[in-house]
Order: structure tokens, then C-alpha cells, then sequence
């Protein structure tokens, strides 16, 4: 919890530092449609959502695999 208040302030420490910041216009929000920066819709976030899932489990499950060189997973995950 206090990590999270933590990560928080920093984040509002960051973008107020932006001239005419305004807490009301959605810090750090996100979504589709208008609410999108983008103004990207459902489906184009929902198949870039599960996309680059895939490539991330990918790279994971491809990384620890038995057969794959062992001690360099945490550089392809770090790395991804």
C-alpha cells in the first residue's frame, strides 16, 4: 500500500511539472474511444493487448524452457 501511494506521488510530481497542468483532465488515465489519446477503438486495444501478451509469454515460456540456455532468461524477460 505504501508503495503504491508512493508510486503515485511520484507520478503526480512528474506531470505537474508540465505548464497548465490540471489534475481534472485524467492523470495517467487511459481507455478507448475518446478516452483514448489515439482515439484508438475496443477492438484495436484489445488486439494489441492480446498480441504483445503473446510475444511477452513467448519470450518467457521460451526463456525457461529446459532446452534453452540456462542463466540468461531474466536478460530476454528484463529485455522484452
Amino acid at each position: 500500500m505504501a508503495g503504491a501511494i508512493l508510486g503515485a506521488g511520484i507520478i503526480y510530481l512528474i506531470a505537474s511539472g508540465k505548464a497548465g497542468f490540471d489534475l481534472s483532465g485524467g492523470l495517467a488515465s487511459n481507455g478507448y474511444g475518446d478516452h483514448s489519446p489515439g482515439k484508438y477503438s475496443l477492438l484495436s486495444g484489445l488486439v494489441a493487448e492480446v498480441v504483445l501478451t503473446l510475444m511477452f509469454l513467448m519470450i518467457i515460456l521460451g526463456s525457461t524452457d529446459r532446452r534453452a540456455p540456462q542463466g540468461f532468461a531474466p536478460i530476454a524477460i528484463v529485455w522484452d
